[in-house]
């Protein structure tokens, strides 16, 4: 056994390798193109082939930690299992009334999205548990077996998700169900909405639910045909899986809670820039991970990714604690049209990975962003997967020209609207993302990574008045590399509903011991030894004033458990004051729920590796004509290996990386630090 641990991401377009020695330092990148049809494939024969290529064996893989976004896809596409639901008698409409919030508020003619589950398909049963625990009404066994063979037999159905009143609290009445089912049919997949995420708040609770059985099959059926190939392959390692919350944990708890992988690869991306910040000493900063088919913007604020459970994937909410990341539909793969108004568009519509840009030669014909890259000059022959492929730039002409016709102009004022369009979409969503976070952006960083996120990243940081561009060390499989770097970590949540004046300090104390308990259990089942590992147990508490309808999260010290009144009092002010400005010290205080993030310290992530830089990256690469304004200005051309000597590049020029360019503005200048990280202070486009 070796001590190689592998980190793997699938994106729209490629897959990305990243392959670190923990006994040398050295770390080696690599990109493959990814294979929608079974994106397994992708995986496992380009590991097969990347180590082969870096000199390493199958068996040398100590740890393979996988970033994926079947569970995403799934929703996205609604290609999920058939289900079933078993509500509440009265609470049949729960997924159709959603909260009654219109998506286009200004549109008398929109359409409710659908639910996963539709009205034909859910059913009520006599039970209620009142908000107290008091039983207002026993389950009914009989009821509850009749209305599901009726589902059954009409809808032919093996999955049956149970959500029923107040089972956050008090999940006896859903635990009896499903037992009482599965004695009837032990073929039946019975999910309860207690066991996925027990949090107060009804329609989340239960759509929680609906999406964790929704996507299980396809994620458990995903990675157990990966498991299988890797054991094929001779990697025998321990298989990780990245979370939504930027952690990651073992394949069998990704299986079964697959809700906590929807952004399983985008986290894992803003994991590695917490990294990297924490590093240059920056606490605040603005990420941009532009890959082939979309654009997804993070806040670091404070020294840790901004995080958020009111986040939402397709047409849901999804409540579950999760890195607060706002997507864009415009990648490098991003399809250029003209509307029906006569108005350029860049995207969401993504060439993907086939066919791909018309450059890439595998069949495109459609003008893509990547394609006016290219006849712009930010990019080369050569500038992509690390030089694997080659760029045809006629190939790039010939898709622009018809746009050009249209639009009366030549092919490269073409190629650069359709960059000042993708431009003005990134600046939209930025400016946006940096409002509601509350960061001041010439305070800040712009962090930019995956293949096409460093060619915008200047120019967008002038327009954003951010003073300092930051393009980590392999920007385009950074995502890759932050599943390498990410810990452990588990999140656990206990509703309360608590007024602070009633608490009992022992009601505190057994609801953390029962969360430390499933946190133990947790680190068992995932194989984490706590005899060789560190882990790190976190309280936090939900709390609001009384008669309020959001609370806020605060982190408790340690010693709250030896009077849990005055302290969470104390801590709740404290952080209420510093985000609202003022107390209401005379208010009740209500503890809505406890929260408890276990975080786990693996042994060689403290590495400090050196990165893989090509030996064809030797010095200057002469200069190349490039657009700005529509301006043809000759650039300057440069590769790591001239940045590595501590030059100091002037703009307008071309850094050459292995896996993406970046484009220096007239004004601006890039150099490199001794990680690697290519560092652009900016000249800002406002006065």
């Amino acid at each position: 056994m070796g001590s190689l641990h592998v980190g793997v991401d699938i994106g729209g377009t490629f897959t990305d390798f990243t392959l670190t020695d923990v006994q040398t330092g050295a770390r080696h990148h690599a990109k493959r193109p990814t294979t929608p049809a079974r994106p397994a494939d992708a995986v496992v024969n380009g590991l097969e082939e990347v180590l082969r290529e870096k000199g390493y064996v199958p068996s040398d893989v100590e740890r393979f930690v996988h970033g994926q976004t079947i569970a995403l896809n799934t929703v996205l596409q609604r290609r999920g299992e058939r289900l079933g639901l078993v509500v509440t008698r009265g609470f049949r409409d729960i997924l159709e009334l959603r909260r009654l919030h219109l998506g286009k508020p200004v549109d008398l003619f929109a359409v409710r999205p659908e639910p996963l589950i539709p009205r034909s398909r859910v059913v009520e049963v006599g039970e209620r548990r009142s908000a107290d625990g008091g039983i207002d009404r026993p389950l009914d066994a009989d009821e509850l077996l009749e209305q599901v063979a009726r589902m059954r037999e009409a809808h032919d159905l093996d999955h049956v998700v149970v959500a029923f009143m107040h089972a956050h609290a008090h999940p006896e009445h859903e635990q009896q169900a499903k037992d009482v089912l599965t004695r009837r049919w032990p073929e039946l997949h019975v999910s309860c909405s207690h066991e996925v995420w027990p949090e107060i708040r009804e329609y989340e609770r239960t759509v929680a639910a609906v999406i964790n059985s929704y996507v299980a099959s396809a994620v458990e059926s995903y990675l157990a045909d990966l498991r299988t190939r890797l054991l094929d392959l001779g990697v025998t390692a321990q298989c990780l899986v990245t979370k939504s919350n930027g952690g990651v944990t073992g394949l069998d708890d990704a299986s079964t809670n697959a809700i906590q992988t929807m952004l399983s690869g985008p986290a894992s991306g803003i994991a590695a820039v917490r990294e990297v910040l924490a590093d240059l000493g920056q606490e605040s900063g603005l990420t941009l991970d532009m890959g082939g088919t979309s654009t997804d913007l993070a806040v670091i604020r404070d020294g840790e990714p901004v995080t958020s459970r009111d986040g939402e994937v397709g047409d849901f909410p999804v409540v579950l604690p999760a890195i607060e990341i706002f997507s864009i539909g415009a990648g490098g793969g991003s399809i250029a049209r003209i509307d029906d108004t006569g108005v350029l568009k860049v995207g969401p519509e993504s060439a993907g990975a086939q066919p791909g840009p018309a450059c890439y030669g595998k069949g495109g014909t459609r003008p893509t962003l990547t394609d006016a890259y290219l006849v712009s000059g930010f990019m080369g022959a050569a500038d992509i997967a690390g030089g694997t492929m080659s760029l045809d730039e006629q190939a790039s002409r010939a898709a622009l020209e018809p746009l050009a016709k249209e639009l009366d102009v030549s092919i490269e004022v073409v190629a650069q609207q359709i960059v000042e369009v993708a431009t003005s979409s990134l600046y939209r969503g930025a400016s946006s993302v940096i409002a509601r976070s509350g960061i001041e952006p010439k305070q800040s960083v712009l962090v930019a990574f995956g293949g096409a996120g460093p060619v915008q990243a200047v120019s967008l940081a002038a327009e954003l008045q951010i003073p300092r561009v930051i393009v980590p060390a392999s920007p385009g499989t950074l995502c890759a590399t932050g599943a390498i770097m990410a810990r452990p970590r588990a999140d656990f949540i206990r509703t309360l509903n608590l007024m602070l004046d009633d608490i009992a300090p022992e009601r505190f104390v057994e609801a953390a011991a029962q969360m430390r308990e499933q946190a133990a259990a947790w680190l068992e089942r995932n194989g984490f030894d706590t005899g060789t590992v560190d882990v790190d147990l976190q309280l936090a508490a939900d709390m609001r004033y009384a008669r309020q309808s959001y609370e806020i999260e605060v982190m408790l010290p340690e010693e709250v458990e030896a009077s849990p009144a005055d302290t969470l009092r104390a801590v709740f002010e404290k952080s209420y004051a510093q985000r609202f400005g003022m107390t209401s010290p005379d208010q009740i205080v209500e503890l809505v729920s406890l929260r408890l993030f276990a975080t786990v310290d693996l042994p060689g992530r403290e590495a400090d590796p050196q990165q893989d830089v090509p030996d064809a990256a030797t010095g200057d690469s002469g200069t190349r004509m490039i657009l700005q304004g529509r301006i043809p200005v000759e650039a300057r051309v440069v590769t790591p290996a001239h940045l590595r000597a501590g030059v100091s590049v002037a703009g307008p020029a071309v850094v050459a990386l292995p896996d993406s360019t970046i484009v220096v503005d007239t004004g601006s200048t890039a150099q490199m630090d001794e990680r690697g990280n290519v560092i652009v202070e900016v000249e800002s486009h406002v006065s």
